[in-house]
């Protein structure tokens, strides 16, 4: 998901799907649908995205794994955006969160980062500046140094909307910070608006 080459990582993506066919649903599945859901997205093949996302969510609900039903609906909620959809980039983002909030780790805070996104795109500042307070507030309390970038991007985007420049620049020189900070392969897919 980080691969600074998308076609190379769809090529990755299919080769494990292909390898995977024919066999017992899996875990390993369901995470490759989701890796070619979000990779297809941000190749703007947006319809393919939503394919593979919602058979990544339907494989993960067969096998009861709410980490896999968190992340397949995040990666919807994102096909959604780029689809121009906010009501049901929305919707599945809600959703994505509610899924993930017995999840611990990145997979949560990505889930903030997703719904602060649609909340954004939407227009809906308040719950966008709340969904970003309280992701920010667990990424810190994890030390999720590339979450904190994101959801602090995110919160200077809303500064910046509700006319508070100089706390955007701030939160922007924080950010940059945290981004420096991260540690590379940590997990932390991206966001819509870094797409």
């Amino acid at each position: 998901m980080l691969s600074a080459d998308p076609a190379g990582a769809l090529g990755y993506y299919t080769a494990v799907r292909d390898a995977l066919s024919g066999r017992p649903p899996s875990r390993m599945l369901a995470g490759c649908l989701r890796g070619r859901s979000g990779t297809l997205a941000n190749l703007g093949r947006v319809a393919e995205a939503v394919d593979d996302g919602r058979r990544a969510l339907i494989l993960s609900r067969e096998l009861g794994y709410p980490a896999g039903v968190a992340m397949a609906l995040a990666e919807l909620g994102m096909a959604a955006l780029f689809a121009g959809d906010q009501a049901g980039a929305v919707r599945l983002a809600r959703q994505a969160e509610q899924a993930a909030a017995g999840i611990p780790g990145w997979m949560a805070r990505l889930c903030s980062i997703i719904l602060t996104d649609a909340l954004l795109a939407a227009g809906d500042l308040a719950a966008a500046e709340g969904v970003c307070a309280a992701g920010l507030a667990r990424s810190r309390q994890a030390g999720d140094l590339q979450s904190q970038a994101a959801l602090l991007t995110q919160t200077a985007d809303l500064d910046l909307q509700a006319g508070r420049v100089e706390d955007a620049a701030g939160r922007d020189r924080c950010a940059r910070r945290s981004r420096r900070s991260g540690t590379p392969g940590s997990g932390w897919p991206r966001n819509a608006a870094r797409r």
